[in-house]
């Protein structure tokens, strides 16, 4: 069970509802890719439950009008990362609240704020085919609410990539 909730903590706000990336991340797509969290330990305050490092494909759109973007996962009711594109870097983030992960007690409302913040690659034709940065996932919970064991605030950074 531990295990399921830090993938889940992991990939909390990467994605578009209904697991479905064509039909529900918005903009114009520009690549689908694979990446592969690194924990960055130097960086991360959040327990080891926490962490995952399972691969995860992400979805990169954009507005055709603007330099407003977004990272996207079909995963199940999540939300998509929402932030800027300006030229090859990218900057998306999203808040999700009302999880609960780990150690922590189910009265424990937490709220997960992720950041993706990278640089795309690109062929001589312009296409992307490869991302590498961070995804930097800060984890609070209201504090007149017990908790339980868990440690809260806390954070987990990790490098990320695309093979």
């Amino acid at each position: 069970m531990r295990r399921r909730l830090a993938a889940l903590f992991a990939l909390a706000a990467l994605g578009c509802p209904g697991g479905s990336v064509a039909g529900h991340c918005p903009g114009l797509p520009l690549a689908r890719l694979t990446l592969v969290p690194v924990v960055d330990p130097g960086r991360t305050t959040c327990p080891a439950d926490q962490i995952s490092t399972v691969p995860f494909a992400v979805t990169i759109t954009q507005d055709q009008a603007s330099d407003v973007a977004w990272a996207c996962s079909g995963r199940r009711l999540s939300d998509p990362l929402a932030g800027t594109l300006s030229g090859n870097d990218l900057t998306a983030s999203a808040t999700s609240d009302g999880g609960v992960f780990g150690t922590c007690a189910v009265t424990c409302s937490v709220r997960v704020t992720e950041t993706l913040d990278g640089t795309l690659a690109r062929d001589l034709g312009g296409a992307v085919t490869g991302f590498s940065g961070t995804l930097m996932e800060s984890a609070n919970a209201d504090v007149e609410l017990s908790c339980g064991a868990c440690t809260m605030p806390c954070t987990v950074a990790y490098t990320v990539a695309s093979p």
